[in-house]
C-alpha cells in the first residue's frame, strides 16, 4: 500500500505543466529576475519567539479546519496577532488550496509569505517567485542530492529564501551541504504521520550554530512551545494548533503570551 507521501507525490507529478521545455523555463527565469526583492525570512525570525502561522483548509491528518477563513483576511489578522511570517499550503488535493491565493495573501500583509507545497522541479521554483512568495520549503527526503542542489541554487538565484525541512539525521547532513540559513525540522513523518517531538529536539541539537532552526508540526500548546524553548528552539511554525480554533489569530496571540503552565 502506498503512504499518503507517495499519493501527494504521485498527484503533484500529475499536476506538472504537459510542456515544461526548456524555452518556457527561461521566460519564467528571466520573468523572475525582473522582480523586486524579497521580504526576508531570515531576517524576520530575527524575532524570539517567533512564529510562522499557517493557512490550509484542510489536512490529511486533521480533516476540515474550524477556523480556515479567506487567506488575505486571515493572513492579515495572523500578523496583527503576532506572527512574523505566513506560510500557505498550495496544495489542492490535499489540503484545500488554490495557488491564487497565495498571490492575494502575499499582496494583504507585509511581512514574508512561505509557499508550503511539495516542490519537485525546476518550475514549480520558478512559479512561486511568481505567485509572489518570498520564501520556498523544500523537503529534503523528496529530492536526491542532485535535485536538492539544482531547486535550492535556483531559488536562491531568482531570490527566494530557503526553508530547508528535515525529519532525520541523515536528512540534516545533506542539508547541511548546501550551508542553509534556515533549517525546519518536522516532528512528523510523513509516511506514518506520527509525530515525534522528542526526536525533533534531539535532531536539532545537530544544527550548527548561525542557522536559524525552526520546529515544525505536533505544537498542541504551550507546554510544547516551552518545551522547545528550553531547548534554545525559538522559532516555529504552526498551524493546524491554530486552525482547529474558530479564531486562529487569538489563538496564536494566546501561544505567545501565555506564561508556562498556563493556557
Amino acid at each position: 500500500m502506498s503512504s499518503l507521501l507517495d499519493r501527494i507525490i504521485e498527484d503533484r507529478r500529475r499536476r506538472q505543466p504537459l510542456t515544461m521545455e526548456r524555452g518556457m523555463l527561461e521566460r519564467m527565469l528571466q520573468d523572475c529576475l525582473g522582480l523586486p526583492a524579497v521580504r526576508s525570512l531570515h531576517r524576520a525570525l530575527e524575532t524570539r519567539p517567533a512564529v510562522i502561522a499557517e493557512i490550509k483548509r484542510c489536512s490529511p491528518s486533521a480533516g476540515e479546519l474550524a477556523g480556515y477563513r479567506e487567506p488575505a483576511e486571515l493572513a492579515t489578522a495572523y500578523e496583527q496577532h503576532g506572527a512574523v511570517a505566513i506560510s500557505l499550503l498550495t496544495n489542492e488535493s490535499f489540503f484545500g488550496m488554490q495557488k491564487p491565493e497565495l498571490t492575494r495573501v502575499a499582496q494583504a500583509v507585509g511581512i514574508p509569505v512561505l509557499r508550503k507545497e511539495f516542490i519537485i522541479s525546476e518550475y514549480d521554483v520558478l512559479e512561486t517567485r511568481l505567485l509572489g512568495a518570498d520564501a520556498v520549503l523544500l523537503i529534503v527526503r523528496l529530492l536526491n542530492d542532485a535535485e536538492l542542489a539544482t531547486l535550492y541554487g535556483l531559488a536562491r538565484q531568482i531570490g527566494l529564501e530557503v526553508l530547508l525541512e528535515v525529519h532525520s539525521a541523515a536528512e540534516l547532513d545533506r542539508a547541511l551541504r548546501l550551508q542553509p540559513e534556515i533549517i525546519g525540522i518536522n516532528a512528523r513523518n510523513l509516511d506514518s504521520l506520527q509525530m515525534d517531538l522528542a526526536a525533533c529536539l534531539e535532531l536539532a541539537g545537530r544544527v550548527p550554530a548561525g542557522i536559524r532552526v525552526i520546529a515544525e508540526s505536533g505544537i498542541r500548546g504551550r507546554s510544547d512551545l516551552d518545551s522547545y524553548l528550553r531547548a534554545g528552539i525559538s522559532r516555529f511554525l504552526i498551524g493546524t494548533e491554530l486552525l482547529r480554533h474558530e479564531r486562529p489569530e487569538k489563538r496564536l496571540a494566546q501561544l505567545l503570551l501565555a506564561e508556562d503552565g498556563n493556557e
